[in-house]
């Protein structure tokens, strides 16, 4: 996972363009879904320890909704409670998009359905992607989550990049992303191959 992380931050540095890669001003901000505090030690997880150590760490954190990774990851891009961001559950209906039946937020084609049914918004508050552009920096999502939750972190991309296992946006990054951070693993049951980078 480390070696992920690093990898990112340096694929990060490299796409990096204007102020940003001149003044060299990065945050690597690292959100671990479902990671339980007592998991961070050094003897469980020495890299993110020493992570910890060296920058900040979050020690009252609380999800906002309990346990519903999308509507979660949408109050962290957003800083707002569910009520506000729009995005209430992990299923929701949508009728111009399915109207027999409820979409899954866990999929980047449904999110982009969505949004194409709604005049390009799918969240009601500004995301942190939308903040940064605004102010001239950008933000570049990376997961390993599913395609929705990885999309909702930059749904608009903003000036800035998704990078995911399935996809890349923008597309034109795709190749790029694929040199530095390498061939994806064979997957496996247990994911040997994620877990031991």
């Amino acid at each position: 996972m480390i070696k992920y992380l690093v990898a990112s931050f340096s694929l990060a540095c490299c796409l990096a363009t204007g102020s940003a890669a001149k003044s060299a001003d990065f945050q690597l901000l690292i959100v671990l879904d479902g990671f339980r505090p007592d998991y961070l030690s050094e003897e469980l997880t020495p890299n993110l320890f020493s992570l910890s150590e060296d920058g900040v760490f979050f020690e009252n954190h609380h999800s906002v909704y309990p346990t519903v990774t999308r509507v979660n990851a949408s109050s962290f891009v957003t800083g707002c409670y569910p009520a506000k961001h729009g995005l209430m559950e992990n299923t929701v209906y949508f009728p111009k998009v399915n109207p027999t039946g409820g979409l899954s937020t866990g999929s980047r084609d449904n999110l982009e359905k969505i949004m194409a049914s709604e005049d390009g918004n799918l969240l009601t508050a500004k995301s942190l992607g939308e903040i940064l552009q605004d102010n001239g920096k950008t933000l570049m999502a990376f997961s390993s989550g599913s395609s929705g939750s990885c999309f909702l972190l930059n749904h608009k991309v903003s000036g800035g990049a998704i990078f995911h296992y399935e996809y890349t946006l923008p597309e034109s990054l795709a190749e790029e992303a694929k040199n530095v951070l390498g061939p994806e693993p064979e997957e496996g049951y247990p994911n040997e191959a994620v877990s031991h980078r």
